[in-house]
């Protein structure tokens, strides 16, 4: 964000299919050739992110060297060319996403009272809704050529999916001026997004499930699963037994201590505490593999992609080593490097 803060993505998502003003504040797109900043008028910054806010001042010049860039065949591009290119279908790529959940913005439609009140400027707004019912075809057209994410199911079983913002406006119209009942996935949509910009929490949740019911035997199998892999990952993600596991590693430091300080005194005192912390590693060992396990599910790739994931399965390889040790030497001496592998590395992968 503006004050350098790393954000989820899934709030960067949030904020720009939903409109909100933040969006363009987002620093997403990372630019790290010279010449390319130059152009745009930006100054180098060490996270090389910069925010749609910051392009628009020079997009103009920027579109230029792009069009410039795309007359030469792709051999004969160079660095600096081909770094503007890259740009560009990012640029692109943000465009869509936003255009693909951008109703147009319909005035509210005049009421009787507003008519019989002021009858020339209810006039004048009808006649504005009219202008922006006949721009609608024409806009959801070139949309729908440019692929954008469809997210709203048909009625019938054969008909084809649509986006969130030609939806909406053929919603208005359905709603507006034919009185009719608007397609249900549109308008738990439009509620995820008023729920998500009040921060009600609650209601965004309840809205999202209420649309995955929508939705229902609609999907192909393929897209289903999917729907239950993101399920599954909310889930995860609430639970998130990474956190508290490291935690409970860090008890079971404090049991090690304490056994060893006991067993100064007698050494029968002692072997209880041991043995308490070796079962709760045991326990924790298991969460650890089931999170493991569970994030190869999520994302289909093997258990070490990022630093997060070397994080996760480094701690994880050291408690089994501990656990081993544990069970030759039966001295706490596994039980306590399984305690500090298995705290220090889930509380560095928490922060990255």
């Amino acid at each position: 964000d503006q004050a350098g803060d790393r954000q989820p993505a899934i709030r960067w998502l949030l904020d720009t299919i939903s409109g909100s003003d933040t969006a363009r504040e987002h620093q997403v797109f990372y630019i790290h050739h010279p010449d390319v900043l130059t152009t745009l008028g930006l100054a180098r910054r060490k996270s090389h992110l910069y925010s749609v806010e910051e392009l628009l001042p020079n997009i103009a010049r920027f579109e230029e060297q792009v069009s410039e860039a795309r007359k030469l065949p792709t051999e004969q591009l160079d660095d600096y060319q081909r770094q503007l290119l890259v740009l560009d279908r990012r640029i692109r790529t943000f465009t869509l996403i936003s255009a693909a959940f951008r109703p147009l913005p319909f005035p509210e439609f005049p009421t009787q009272e507003e008519y019989e009140a002021d009858k020339e400027a209810a006039t004048q707004k009808l006649f504005q809704i009219k202008q922006m019912m006949d721009a609608a075809p024409e806009a959801e057209q070139e949309l729908m050529r440019m692929e954008p994410p469809l997210v709203i199911p048909a009625l019938t079983g054969d008909g084809q999916w649509s986006s969130y913002g030609p939806a909406w406006n053929k919603a208005y119209l359905q709603r507006e001026v034919l009185k009719e009942d608007v397609n249900p996935a549109t308008q738990s949509w439009a509620s995820i997004f008023a729920a998500y910009r009040e921060g009600n929490g609650a209601e965004f949740n309840r809205q999202v499930e209420l649309y995955l019911k929508q939705l229902g035997d609609d999907l192909p199998d393929d897209t289903s699963s999917q729907f239950k892999k993101v399920g599954f990952e909310s889930y995860f993600n609430n639970f998130r037994p990474f956190l508290w596991s490291s935690w409970l590693y860090l008890f079971v430091f404090v049991l090690v201590l304490g056994s060893w300080l006991v067993s100064i005194g007698s050494y029968q005192w002692g072997r209880p505490l041991n043995w308490a912390a070796f079962a709760l590693v045991v326990v924790l060992f298991v969460v650890h593999t089931i999170g493991i396990v569970a994030r190869i599910y999520i994302s289909g790739r093997p258990p070490v992609t990022n630093l997060y994931s070397s994080a996760v399965f480094i701690g994880w390889g050291a408690v089994l080593f501990g656990l081993v040790i544990e069970g030759i030497f039966r001295l706490g001496i596994g039980n306590l490097l399984a305690a500090v592998a298995g705290f220090s590395t889930l509380q560095i992968a928490d922060g990255l």
